[in-house]
């Protein structure tokens, strides 16, 4: 059956009724009622995603601990991260006085096949904290706290492996598709890594390399999204709404709400690949997303929110806008359902919904990617294993 693609066609205002009316022929009649911020009501196709267990393979083992899973490679392979627990616990008990040291682990799956990157194999780095890993089809990134120096006696001012605070760096280190490790540049932004100072919370590496991060200071309260050369080197400070609004601290012995807060706010930035740009949005507010494209260049936009909802995250993407929404009542910590939870495709050109995804037969927890009209994401079998799925 021909499918037009709604995300992209008919972006111009005046053509609403052809695209009403197209989307309904493309793919299903159904149109899904809206209500929006003026109360007044407004009707967008639906789009039916079928989804089913991929049949190249059997199901893949899930790592332990999955905690992110919202990624997924151009050719819609799933990357999964995971803590190795087992790992951290022996290095627990030959070391108990030291610092916990994370195990990050990458799954990259698809079809039969998975391909697993550990952090353990970051071999030109003495001592490092993972504090983000972002995919691409160039490779996988972990931004890191770290050194060089060798590790000595413990002691004020130094970290528990006893190597200075100061002589710790925000490095960014590369793996190859393969699992081959390809070795960790330093970055220039002269970030204090000192305790409750600045840090790097967020990466995002662009095809040629160049790169976004965020930077929090809580020693200023301050928010910056940086744009930075595949060199490591800082271009520029991109403006975002997120980095307008200045922070209330209180007293930390008084106000731990407010502390907490603004700790929060300062990690809320996030970066969602879609094609060769990356898509800059803050996770559970109505502020309007920005997206940056290689060299820098921005373009703000604000995303059209249904009535009684808000919006949550965006799904990364080779092709299109594809936005998660949750109701406005309910907490980010409770699981996904049907009735608390919403994806629409959304015009990249306004921010205005496109099309409404109704998900059906084995409907995952989320979605985690879409490629080319093609959405993934996996749910567990009764076994306990992890069952990849796919939607067109």
């Amino acid at each position: 059956m021909r499918r037009i693609d709604c995300a992209k066609q008919f972006c111009v205002p005046g053509a609403v009724f052809v695209i009403l009316a197209a989307c309904s022929w493309a793919q299903t009649a159904v149109m899904q009622p809206i209500s929006t911020e003026d109360g007044k009501q407004q009707f967008i196709p639906s789009k039916d995603m079928e989804f089913k267990a991929v049949e190249a393979g059997p199901t893949v083992a899930l790592p332990p601990a999955t905690v992110d899973y919202t990624h997924c490679l151009g050719d819609g392979s799933l990357v999964l991260q995971s803590i190795d627990w087992e790992a951290l616990k022996q290095s627990m008990k030959e070391r108990p006085r030291a610092f916990p040291k994370y195990n990050h682990i990458v799954t990259i799956v698809k079809g039969k096949n998975a391909e697993t990157i550990s952090s353990a194999s970051i071999s030109d780095l003495t001592d490092f904290q993972v504090a983000d890993v972002f995919p691409a089809d160039s490779g996988i990134y972990f931004l890191l706290e770290a050194t060089k120096e060798q590790p000595g006696e413990r002691g004020p001012g130094k970290s528990p492996s006893g190597i200075p605070l100061a002589s710790y760096h925000d490095f960014v280190g590369r793996f190859d598709l393969d699992g081959s490790y390809r070795g960790a540049s330093e970055l220039g932004v002269g970030c204090d890594l000192s305790p409750e100072k600045c840090r790097l919370r967020h990466l995002a590496v662009f095809p040629s390399g160049d790169m976004l991060v965020t930077e929090s200071d809580r020693s200023t309260s301050t928010l910056k999204v940086l744009y930075l050369k595949s060199s490591g080197e800082v271009v520029k400070q991109i403006d975002v709404p997120a980095s307008r609004k200045p922070m209330d601290w209180g007293t930390p012995s008084s106000n731990t709400e407010a502390v907490q807060a603004a700790k929060m706010y300062l990690s809320s930035v996030y970066f969602t690949a879609v094609g060769d740009n990356v898509v800059v949005w803050r996770a559970n507010s109505s502020d309007p997303v920005v997206e940056v494209s290689q060299g820098g260049g921005v373009r703000e936009v604000p995303i059209q929110i249904p009535d009684g909802w808000r919006f949550a995250d965006m799904v990364a993407s080779n092709d299109r806008w594809v936005v998660h929404y949750r109701t406005e009542n309910t907490p980010p910590s409770v699981r996904m359902s049907s009735d608390t939870d919403a994806y629409y495709e959304v015009r990249p050109q306004d921010g205005s919904l496109a099309a409404r995804i109704v998900q059906k037969g084995e409907i995952p927890f989320s979605i985690a990617c879409e490629s080319s009209g093609t959405y993934t994401s996996f749910k567990m079998d009764d076994a306990g294993k992890m069952l990849l799925l796919e939607a067109q």
